[in-house]
């Protein structure tokens, strides 16, 4: 056993500790135990016994922690192999001790569900910590991050009305910020040189988030790199300019105009709502905006959008059931086609059948077209909006090109769109964890004979794709009858 072992059964071994750091030393036996015993060769913990023993605790005033004292040892002798924990799960005791942390130093991601404590105190020796994410109803004082200068993401859920964020300033590294919180708390933070992306919303209801907003952009912190910024109220769009970089933005406004918006020569999706809005005419001067919708129950005069050379998808909702009829306008947009097509399709090479688990071709066990969307020019340079409508594209074209081949009318053939309402586009949250595969399901065995016709029309339309995907197929000659639903079916008549 290394020394950080040897030191962590001192510690935990100490007679003086308090009840709440016996319960942070319990998760961390529990949560280390769950990741190693398998592959030590120990029975795998019993998932449904382990969410029974964490209701009953939470629901236990007098509750005492019993920690198993072998587990405990083979924590200690697996401390140096940690680098990702994640405590606080549903239905668990609240957390408010994390001292515990001192002895994971090379721990790369966190994840505390429920922490209920006013400062962080003991995170502060996780020096290589990456990835951090958070729920505290209490912190105020975030000091103790000064010390995790690794950190690249955090994602933070706090309720306290006036916690003091400004300590994110001294994070060199700090690329990804998701604060769910009160907007104005970020005017505590100077800047942040290394963010590329920005979400910041409060945990309020919908009704109250006035309360949460701040003026405009200039209450926001300096960052020069930001290409992602998904908002919270944001009065009027004054200063948005000093973000020249955005690629993708999503924010509510009581802004009268978009003319700020002009500024940004490198925006390609933006999503608006607004009450109050009057007009348009300034986003037709976005020079490389090609996706834009709109949320507000005021109409407006499409036509002038009609000026924009560079547009492909327009979006007006007046509430969650009215979309307005853009018709006229997405018959004059130039296609998604011309950027995520080829004019020339590949020609289609002969078909291939990999068996998995084959023992002559082990190397030929697993795809190798990614699914996840690559880093530079091929994932559009990190760009989630672009990323988002290429996937919501492909899908359209893979639909339909099965409803024109008429296999979307076998019973038993479904393939869902994307959703493109306005749930979606506006309250779904982050643009992030798509791939580039879509599955159809195939049910009954009438059905699962067209296989043949169905892949050579797949097939065609990825011929003519820009970018490789894969195709999902899950195949069911008898189904159970709660699978049995065509409600689903989206085919014109």
């Amino acid at each position: 056993m290394d020394t950080v072992g040897d030191a962590f059964l001192e510690w935990a071994r100490d007679g003086r500790r308090t009840l709440e750091e016996r319960f942070g030393i319990l998760l961390l036996v529990e949560e280390v135990y769950s990741r190693f015993a398998h592959a030590a060769g120990h029975e795998r913990p019993d998932f449904s016994r382990q969410r029974n023993i964490r209701k009953a605790r939470s629901e236990n005033p007098a509750f005492q922690p019993q920690i198993v004292g072998w587990q405990l040892v083979f924590t200690a002798a697996k401390l140096g192999e940690v680098t990702e924990l994640a405590f606080g799960r549903v239905e668990d005791r609240v957390l408010r001790d994390i001292s515990f942390l001192a002895f994971v130093p090379g721990l790369v991601s966190l994840q505390l569900g429920v922490l209920e404590r006013e400062d962080l105190e003991g995170i502060q020796h996780l020096v290589a910590l990456r990835k951090l994410n958070l729920t505290c109803g209490e912190v105020e004082n975030y000091g103790a991050l000064a010390l995790c200068t690794e950190l690249r993401e955090i994602e933070m859920r706090c309720t306290d009305p006036w916690p003091d964020l400004s300590v994110l300033s001294e994070l060199p590294r700090l690329e990804v910020l998701k604060w769910h919180g009160l907007v104005s708390a970020l005017e505590s933070i100077p800047a942040l040189p290394a963010l590329r992306y920005l979400r910041a919303g409060s945990v309020a209801s919908y009704e109250t988030h006035l309360t949460s907003s701040v003026r405009n952009f200039h209450s926001l912190p300096e960052m020069p790199l930001l290409e992602h910024f998904q908002g919270g109220w944001i009065y009027r769009l004054d200063g948005v300019e000093r973000y020249p970089a955005l690629r993708f933005m999503m924010v509510t406004t009581y802004s009268r105009n978009l003319a700020p918006l002009s500024a940004l020569k490198q925006l390609t999706h933006l999503r608006v709502s607004n009450p109050r809005l009057e007009g348009l005419a300034e986003v037709s001067a976005c020079p490389a905006l090609l996706h834009f919708a709109l949320y507000g129950e005021r109409p407006q005069d499409w036509g002038v959008m009609m000026d924009s050379s560079s547009l492909r998808e327009a979006w007006h909702f007046l509430d969650y059931e009215r979309p307005v009829d853009l018709g006229m306008l997405r018959m004059v947009m130039p296609p998604w086609d011309d950027i995520f097509a080829v004019e020339t399709p590949r020609a289609l090479a002969p078909l291939r059948l990999i068996v998995r688990g084959s023992t002559e071709d082990p190397g030929q066990n697993n795809c190798d077209i990614p699914t996840e969307f690559p880093d530079g020019p091929g994932g559009w340079d990190g760009n989630p909006g672009m990323q988002e409508s290429e996937v919501a594209w492909a899908n359209r074209r893979f639909h339909d090109a099965l409803e024109a081949a008429g296999f979307l009318r076998l019973q038993g053939v479904r393939m869902d769109k994307v959703d493109e309402g306005p749930f979606h586009i506006f309250r779904n949250g982050d643009v992030a964890g798509l791939r580039r595969m879509v599955s159809i399901t195939i049910l009954k065995t009438e059905a699962i004979s067209r296989i043949p016709g169905i892949v050579a029309c797949l097939r065609e339309s990825m011929a003519g794709m820009l970018h490789r995907w894969q195709i999902y197929f899950m195949c069911d000659p008898e189904p159970d009858a709660d699978r049995w639903d065509e409600s689903w079916r989206h085919v014109s008549d």
